[in-house]
């Protein structure tokens, strides 16, 4: 046995062998709007700009067991209600928990005055 072949074993067996917790978003929607930067599950930031006074929230974990919290400025919202946006810039966060894995996005959604 070479030294090559322990090593890579045991990296096996202790990175390997275990589930990875991912904290990801699977897919992350507003309404009809266009998000910027496209939606990719490693970005954490975006914009988008409506004229719509609402626009459905909704947000699925890549883990199906994951907990998913949305807050549109600042008030608890559930994923796939409406969301009423002030004029101006509103604030989305969505943080993403899977066992000890937490990751958070931010979409700042712009509500142009009509």
């Amino acid at each position: 046995t070479t030294d090559a072949t322990v090593y890579n074993n045991w990296y096996s067996a202790v990175y390997l062998s275990g589930t990875i917790e991912t904290a990801n978003l699977a897919s992350l929607s507003i309404g009809s709007l266009t998000l910027s930067p496209a939606f990719s599950p490693e970005k954490t930031a975006y914009t988008a700009t409506t004229s719509n006074s609402t626009n459905v929230v909704s947000a699925t974990a890549v883990a199906a067991d994951a907990e998913v919290i949305i807050l549109v400025n600042g008030s608890s919202h559930t994923s796939g209600q409406s969301a009423t946006w002030d004029d101006g810039e509103n604030t989305v966060i969505v943080v993403v928990t899977n066992g000890s894995a937490t990751k958070t996005y931010r979409v700042t959604v712009t509500k142009e005055t009509e």
